[in-house]
Order: structure tokens, then sequence, then C-alpha cells
């Protein structure tokens, strides 16, 4: 049964991780597996992020300051944050061997946020040359650029088989596109999804674009936290002076940036895939858009206030990487419901989703919900309406 929830509860929320001490962890072993040089990780303030190379012995740091140590090279946050993802490195690795060691020499363009996967191939001679396209602006860029070359320089690869691009000028064709589609806020990069037609024509015949299909997952939560970032839930830590009224009609429904990992929450359904497509289909003339009502199922009896979800990529077939993990460099997003529910009986709750070129908006389906459109053992006693009027 589903009913609104008069009472806040934080009954059962689940202990916020211990994220003091994070482990040190490694980008890529030196050894005959793994083809470049070890780089270890050690994770500190987002601003003096570190990556130790051991070969040269140089450091790699995302504060991008001016430094007087001629040791010292500078990426982006959002780079040094991409080397720590140990799951989508190992994932880059295992599709680097599923290309052949001998055979056609390859025209590269990698757009993550640091060239892992092109970088690997020059190492092994698969591809002729690379491109890194790059975001970066300012000072950040030059000191990029000058990274990414000695980087490459110390694990034997040509500076005349790499070039350094940004978004605006990128050209020519290529045997692989390695496509970064996520922003680390949690939704898809606007900038890169509106210039997939684009990329989609610069593939030769026969060429690869990676990742192949995308798909987006989906939990429901009971988060107290997150109802108290979105609105003002009542006058009385402010001595029931009327400031509630005015000041939620600027309510957030909506959180991006949001840390799964740390958010304080009680997870009420698992994870639900709610909707995948081909990366190939959002090069289409006509844009991809609709909307669909699925019923995602409680797994216990909880109140429920907001449905959170994330993106994978299928990088090539059947492997797969998401944006929701423990060392992720990507954030999730999530939608906070106009009312709490209370979800009894392993009910189901009707979520609405709305969907434009990838780029999605889920919501709590009030039309099936009075519409008694809910499926389990979901009986109704009061009506929906009369309770959100009350």
């Amino acid at each position: 049964m589903i009913e609104e929830n008069k009472v806040s509860s934080v009954e059962g929320v689940n202990e916020k991780k211990n994220l003091d001490n994070p482990p040190e962890r490694c980008f890529v072993q030196n050894d005959n597996q793994n083809p470049l040089t070890r780089v270890t990780v050690k994770e500190g303030e987002a601003s003096t992020a570190e990556v130790s190379a051991v070969c040269p012995q140089k450091c790699v740091t995302s504060d991008i300051a001016p430094s007087s140590a001629e040791n010292h090279l500078h990426l982006s946050e959002k780079s040094v944050a991409f080397l720590n993802n140990n799951v989508w490195i190992e994932a880059i690795i295992t599709a680097v061997k599923s290309f052949p060691e001998v055979g056609e020499r390859k025209m590269v363009l990698d757009m993550n946020p640091f060239p892992v996967f092109g970088l690997i191939l020059l190492k092994h001679d698969v591809s002729k040359s690379l491109v890194w396209c790059s975001n970066s602006r300012g000072s950040l860029r030059i000191e990029e650029k000058r990274s990414f070359f000695e980087i490459a320089s110390a694990n034997g690869i040509e500076a005349d088989r790499l070039k350094y691009e940004s978004e605006d000028s990128l050209q020519g064709e290529f045997d692989i596109i390695f496509c970064d589609l996520i922003d680390p806020v949690g939704e898809l990069q606007e900038s890169v999804v509106g210039k997939l037609p684009i990329l989609l024509q610069m593939i030769k015949p026969n060429g690869i674009f990676m990742p192949r299909r995308m798909r987006v997952k989906a939990q429901l939560l009971f988060s107290e936290w997150l109802a108290k970032m979105s609105q003002v839930l009542s006058d009385e830590n402010v001595c029931n002076y009327k400031i509630a009224e005015f000041m939620n009609v600027y309510k957030v429904p909506q959180h991006l940036d949001l840390d799964m990992n740390s958010l304080i929450k009680d997870a009420c359904s698992q994870p639900v895939e709610v909707m995948e497509w081909e990366i190939k289909s959002l090069s289409a003339s006509e844009p991809v858009k609709g909307s669909k009502v699925v019923h995602i199922e409680i797994m216990k009896d909880c109140p429920v206030n907001t449905i959170a979800y994330w993106y994978e990529e299928e990088i090539l077939e059947d492997l797969w990487v998401s944006s929701f993990g423990c060392d992720s460099h990507l954030k999730q997003a999530a939608t906070i419901f106009p009312l709490e529910l209370n979800v009894t009986g392993r009910g189901n709750v009707p979520i609405k989703i709305t969907h434009h070129q990838g780029f999605i908006h889920l919501q709590l389906d009030m039309a099936a919900l009075e519409s008694h459109e809910t499926i389990g053992d979901f009986q109704k006693k009061l009506n929906i309406q009369d309770q959100i009027s009350a």
C-alpha cells in the first residue's frame, strides 16, 4: 500500500561511509600484463591530489598554481579522478586486449579525461597515431599538453605520433573514437552529445565508436538529508516565522553532483535498468525523444522520497562500466518526490521517464497513483489527491 507519510523517519538510514583515509591505488602496473609505466595515485584534497610516476621521477598534480619544481606535471582534477577509477581503467585495459597486436595500424581519437586507451594502443604499436581531445582551458591547457607529451615520452612513445586538440579545432578521420559522454556531475555532457553526429561522421568505414550503448540505472531511496537540501520542511527552526511558503517557491527537486557513496540514505529498492539505447541512434536527423512509465518494486516496508539514477556504458560488446562505484570519478543524480510515500507489502512505485537525446528526467507519476495503476498488493484506503491536498 502507498500512502503519504506525514512524519519523517531516519530509522534504518545507512551509516555514512568513512572516506577520511582513502586507500592508495594503482593506475597501471609496470608488468607484462599492463603495458604502461606504473602510476600510483594518492587521493587527498581535490586541489592537491597527486599522481606519482615511477619513471620518470615526476609528480603529477591537479594543483595548477605555478610551481618552481621541475619535476611537477599538471593535469585537471577530472583527469586525476579518472586515473583513480580502478574499475574504468581495468575495463579500458580489457578493451585494449581485444585489439590484435599485429594488424592494420589505426588512427585513434581519445576524448577521455586522460588518454589511457590511446596511449596503451600506441605502446602496443597497434595504432599509428593518437589525438587526445581535451576541453581544458587557460593555463591548465598548456600544462596539460606538456604533461601529455612527457608521460608519453616516458613510455617510449614518439611525439610525432601525438596530437593535443580542443573540441572546437577537432577534425580528420579515425579508425577508433573513444568518446567521454558523462559529465562529472552525473548527467550527460551536453556539448559532446551535441557533437555526436559530427563525431560519427569522422569514423572511417568499418571503424569503431566507443562506447557502443548506454543505459540508465535507477534506485528508490529515502533520504531526509536530500529533503532538507531541497526545501524548507517547516518553520520550527525559525520560531515559526512564516518563511517556508516563500522559500519553497524556489525549491529544487533535481540534484546533480550527488555522491551516492557518502549520501545518508536508506535503499528502498534494488537498482533497476529503466532505459537503454545505442549511441548511433542519437546521430539521427530527428531527435530521439519520448516518455514511458516504469514500476519499481519496493523490497521492504519503508518511506520513499527520492529516485536516484546513474549511467552505464558498454565500451565494447558485453564490457560495461558504471558512473556509480566506490572510486568513481563521476557523481550521480536524483529527483526528490513532491510528497513522501509510505510503501508496504512489496508495492510498486510508478516512475515517469522523459528522455530527449539521452538526457532524462525521472519523476513520480502522479497520474498513475491517482488512477490506481500501481501493481503488487497495493490497496488504497484513502484518495491520493485528498492526501496531497491535506
